[in-house]
């Protein structure tokens, strides 16, 4: 069933685009809102679900050797590949933008896992992205996990409710920064559809996005009709992680949720 929200429009906060830090790259939106097309690895004693396997974590994410009991998995053959760090009963999956890596999210997966969370790190490179967050949630389960939470930006965003909507059992909740409404993932995965998504969500959504961010604007009204909640709009211009990143406000928010997510 759809939860309906209560209409928010957070204020005060500087319409300034603040610079992203030298090793992240720019959070500039890089897709249409209707486009188309630590510790070292260390596997967990649980038995993975079928598919994602433990593998020697690549050295290109150097960002997960800051991150406690981080794991790295791959299955092959689907060609995906994620990360879980951290322990506890709470999943949160945090999906990545466009124009970055899984390391984009390190500033907050620190934060998580500090707090008590287990952390997801998908990498959308080729495979189905939906199909990747299913598996990270599967693992995490196996090895504990009661609560899984999703939370994505941009393209992450989309995908997080594509996932959401076929997740079972559903999310406890679930975060879209700035998304579009669709997008086409590489490869022969098909186009994610969030609006579809939303429509089908079976969990309590918050959906956040800047007045100044013009072009994904009316794709969050439009998932938010969707699934019959309002979105926030921030007075803000940075688009997706930066949202979380530049204001504590907004990350305060988007902490609250995952605590309490209604």
């Amino acid at each position: 069933m759809r939860r309906l929200g209560v209409a928010a429009v957070l204020s005060g906060m500087l319409l300034v685009a603040c610079a992203a830090p030298a090793d992240e790259p720019t959070p500039e939106p890089t897709v249409q809102p209707t486009a188309v097309r630590s510790g070292s690895a260390s596997p967990s004693e649980a038995e993975p679900p079928p598919g994602l396997e433990p593998a020697a974590v690549e050295e290109s994410f150097t960002c997960l050797t800051e991150l406690p009991a981080s794991q790295w998995l791959v299955d092959e053959e689907a060609g995906i590949a994620g990360a879980l760090a951290g322990s506890g009963e709470t999943l949160v999956i945090l999906s990545r933008q466009v124009n970055g890596d899984l390391c984009s999210w390190a500033f907050f997966a620190e934060q998580l896992t500090d707090a008590g969370y287990q952390v997801g790190l998908p990498s959308y490179r080729s495979g189905d992205p939906i199909a990747l967050q299913l598996g990270l949630a599967a693992t995490a389960r196996e090895q504990g996990v009661e609560d899984v939470l999703l939370v994505g930006a941009s393209m992450g965003g989309t995908y997080a409710l594509g996932a959401a909507a076929v997740m079972d059992p559903a999310p406890a909740g679930v975060v879209a920064l700035s998304p579009p409404s669709e997008f086409d993932p590489p490869g022969p995965a098909p186009v994610v559809d969030a609006v579809a998504a939303a429509d089908e969500l079976a969990a309590p959504l918050l959906v956040l996005v800047g007045a100044e961010d013009a072009a994904f604007v009316g794709p969050a009204e439009s998932i938010g009709a969707a699934a019959g909640v309002d979105p926030v709009v921030l007075e803000a211009d940075e688009h997706g992680i930066a949202l979380v990143r530049e204001h504590d406000d907004v990350r305060q928010q988007v902490v609250d949720f995952i605590a309490d997510p209604r």
